[in-house]
């Protein structure tokens, strides 16, 4: 059997005001054309399928246009798992529908383990026989997993959470072999585990400062394979078949430095899978220019790329001191190029950033100002930091936990939203020179 893994498509995703939507078309047309010529029988999408919880019609447009033209392919299944970025209750909606075309979305688990099977869903094959099974396991917040990270040291946190992971994906895999002995068993995470980098990722799920990544040993080794999401570029756990596929399509600068690949995984019964690389086109370059203004202007003029889609341009402008024209300035050098208005570069950002200073005054400190970061580079948890020390709070463990909580809470909400309020009557009173009321 030939499994195909891909994860973080982002649906929806924007880039600095720059729409991905045509990105995203040419990937799923390329996707659907490669399970076709790999002869690829399972497909599946570790998590992050959208890019916000509520996500654009036409967003959904292509999720559920995909999935349909799936569905009418050679796959004998496509298997689709909630992320952090995801509704769970969105993706769940449809799944009985979805179901009949082969196609087994699990959202999000909740914290009765008896509800856990859920997330084994069988794979037949043309006969109907059982050929493999996918423990579909989606973004699971540790809250769902009994663990409260507010509540203990990190080292109690760390323990408590490893030990939640591993109690989930053993019972997942004692299920399985006892249902289906003797087919291939694979699994799904959308986490972060040994090997992520700190700039791997932008948004802290399980604590990770707290808890840290988590190790290959929670994944039961009767898993055959372990596909996994949330880390946006591809790469193998330690020396099992857990790996990464990153995401399909660049969605920062940071990651065109290495290339956009989906996953094609040999399975057969009593062998070790076959994992394999295979690269993404490169639909559209994303391009970083510095220097000072005219020397910025100048590369804007003479920029090529030969992707079907124009580039996202980043301009970092070197200056003596603030210059409020440069926008301006450098959208006229786009204007000036002469391309068609569909294939003209997307000039997405300009940062303007102080010219160094002359050597001589390098040490000396002088009156220069710090050169204070631009939001775009800061996390959320970067300015809740620099708030408290501006305003002279002690940010100890638990304070800065708490923020955690809030800001990667649990994918739904779990006391009721309130009923919106209604509008309050108004009343207009109008007077007339007299005094009387009109």
């Amino acid at each position: 059997m030939r499994l195909l893994h891909t994860s973080d498509w982002h649906l929806g995703a924007t880039l600095d005001g720059v729409s991905r939507e045509a990105d995203h078309a040419r990937f799923l047309d390329w996707l659907l054309d490669t399970i076709e010529a790999e002869a690829v029988d399972v497909l599946v999408v570790a998590g992050d399928v959208f890019d916000i919880a509520q996500p654009s019609a036409e967003a959904q447009r292509q999720y559920y246009r995909f999935l349909a033209r799936a569905a009418g392919s050679r796959l004998a299944g496509v298997v689709v798992v909630g992320g952090n970025h995801d509704s769970a209750s969105r993706l769940d909606a449809p799944a009985e529908v979805l179901g009949t075309l082969n196609v087994h979305v699990v959202g999000g688990l909740e914290a009765d383990p008896d509800t856990w099977d859920r997330c084994l869903r069988p794979i037949r094959g043309g006969a109907g026989k059982v050929v493999a099974v996918v423990a579909a396991v989606p973004f699971v917040h540790e809250y769902r997993l009994g663990v409260r990270a507010t509540r203990g040291d990190d080292k109690e946190t760390r323990r408590e959470l490893r030990t939640a992971f591993t109690r989930l994906y053993k019972r997942l895999a004692d299920r399985a072999a006892g249902r289906w002995p003797g087919v291939p068993l694979i699994a799904t995470g959308h986490l972060t585990a040994i090997g992520a980098a700190k700039d791997d990722y932008i948004t802290h799920i399980h604590q990770v400062d707290r808890a840290g990544t988590l190790p290959a040993s929670i994944f039961d080794k009767r898993f055959d394979y372990v596909a996994l999401g949330h880390i946006h570029r591809a790469f193998a756990i330690e020396e099992r078949a857990i790996w990464y596929s990153g995401s399909p399509i660049p969605l920062r600068l940071k990651e065109t430095e290495t290339p956009r690949h989906v996953l094609l995984v040999d399975l057969e019964p009593g062998t070790e899978a076959r994992v394999a690389k295979h690269e993404v086109p490169r639909f559209r370059d994303l391009v970083l220019l510095e220097g000072d203004r005219a020397q910025v202007e100048e590369a804007l003029g003479e920029l090529t790329s030969d992707a079907p889609l124009p580039p996202i341009v980043y301009a970092r402008v070197t200056v003596d001191g603030y210059d409020p024209g440069v926008q301006a300035a450098l959208q006229d050098a786009l204007a000036r190029r002469g391309d068609a208005e569909e294939m003209r570069p997307h000039l997405a950002v300009v940062r303007q950033e102080a010219s160094p200073p002359p050597p001589s005054s390098a040490a000396g400190g002088g009156d220069d100002a710090e050169v204070r970061p631009s939001l775009r580079d800061l996390s959320p948890e970067d300015v809740f930091r620099r708030l408290c020390g501006e305003r002279g709070e002690t940010l100890d463990d638990a304070l800065l936990a708490a923020f955690r909580d809030l800001l990667t809470g649990p994918e739904e909400s779990l006391a009721p939203a309130p009923e919106p309020r209604a509008a309050p009557q108004q009343v207009l009173l109008l007077s007339s020179d007299d005094g009387d009321a009109a």
